[in-house]
């Protein structure tokens, strides 16, 4: 008996044991973790999931120009590369408005490299990723914005889109004329897409359209557009007076709601922009709500202006979701401290690289797992010298 209590004993002393072997370090583990912010493991884990993403498997992954230490991002396009812009602003906190705007004229793949940076005294940097083309049509976008707001059709509307329409309809088949009440017939423009209609295949659209468009600053007007989404969505173009705009920045009051199915937007103006807009109401004039180059509505005001207050019902506007993220946007930038004024001088300085790299090739390769450039002494003394434009 003696024997084998002992033995028992023994066995159950040598089971603990290897248990207390197996599960201590565990114990000790959360043991010595239990007063430590559990932030700070989460934060790790987020931090090494990003090195996992930047990484680039080879150099052939690095094959977008411009790429600066951003993440990796293999394209078949050639000319995907990044674009710097500087804009001027009032107030720093009108920059989250801003960036919003730009966000909504960029494909899904564009937005996500959006960035932004301070400059100097009131300029701010904006950089993204995307082809030439679409850089063209952001810079256009950043330089009719202060013209956000109001603006008027031109009263040759008509003539002036047949004529667009036999001029492109040569060349292309997915030109067409359609007729619109109270505007005439407009040019339209077939986006080809898939089953579904995304911003890329709207930017695309455009991207092809706009070189062809006749935009000269000795113009009257201009084409400003919207997207009509239907069965066969097509962008729709307008031409509107360039000179003849009630900008949102200056609007006394600006506010939108929904209504059953439709929206309701109302607003009220300076005294000289309710002249403007009753002598648009009383010709008859159809005025346009705009958002930089894309067109949101258009409208007849009937209804007198009174104290320079005005309201225009969106009909079944509830059911467009990408129009209620314009007003949105719209909203955003009425609610900013000052206006927004696009750099020219500035941008072209920035904006070397592009010139340099047309000049001078230069290699972009896998360093440290992120996509950079290699070192190149021609393109650094040709980034330094004093600028030609």
């Amino acid at each position: 008996m003696p024997i084998m209590h002992s033995l028992k004993h023994f066995e159950s002393h040598f089971i603990r044991f290897i248990v207390l072997i197996i599960f201590c370090p565990c114990y000790f583990f959360f043991a010595c973790n239990a007063d430590t912010e559990p932030n700070v493991y989460e934060e790790k884990l987020q931090r090494d999931k990003q090195a996992i993403q930047n990484q680039c498997a080879s150099d052939a992954d690095c094959h977008v120009s411009g790429c600066h230490r951003t993440l990796c991002r293999a394209t078949f396009e050639d000319d995907f590369c990044e674009h710097r812009f500087v804009v001027r602003l009032d107030e720093e906190s009108d920059l989250l408005a801003l960036l919003a705007y730009v966000r909504g004229l960029l494909t899904e793949r564009e937005a996500e490299t959006l960035q932004s940076g301070g400059y100097a005294t009131n300029l701010w940097t904006i950089s993204f990723h995307a082809s030439l083309s679409q850089r063209a049509r952001v810079m256009d976008a950043l330089r009719a914005l202060a013209y956000s707001g109001f603006a008027k059709l031109d009263k040759d509307a008509r003539s002036l889109s047949v004529s667009l329409s036999q001029e492109l309809g040569i060349n292309d088949r997915d030109i067409s004329l359609k007729t619109m009440q109270g505007a005439g017939p407009l040019v339209e423009k077939l986006i080809r897409s898939g089953d579904v209609l995304s911003r890329n295949d709207i930017s695309k659209t455009w991207e092809a359209l706009s070189p062809q468009l006749a935009d000269s600053s000795e113009s009257r007007f201009q084409w400003d557009y919207d997207v009509v989404i239907d069965t066969k969505s097509s962008i729709r173009l307008w031409p509107v007076y360039k000179n003849e705009r009630i900008s949102v920045f200056h609007w006394k009051e600006f506010s939108y709601f929904v209504d059953a199915e439709d929206i309701v937007v109302s607003g009220e103006l300076s005294q000289k922009q309710a002249e403007i807009l009753q002598r648009w109401s009383k010709s008859e004039e159809l005025i346009l709500l705009t958002l930089g180059r894309e067109v949101l509505t258009a409208a007849s005001v009937k209804q007198a202006i009174e104290d320079g207050e005005f309201e225009l019902r969106l009909h079944r506007g509830a059911k467009k979701r990408e129009l209620l993220k314009q007003l949105t946007t719209l909203q955003r930038l009425f609610d900013m401290s000052g206006g927004v004024q696009f750099d020219e001088h500035a941008t072209a300085q920035v904006e070397r690289d592009i010139s340099c790299s047309k000049k001078l090739k230069r290699d972009c390769a896998c360093v440290q797992g992120h996509c950079q450039w290699r070192v190149n002494k021609e393109f650094n003394e040709c980034m330094t010298l004093p600028s030609q434009d």
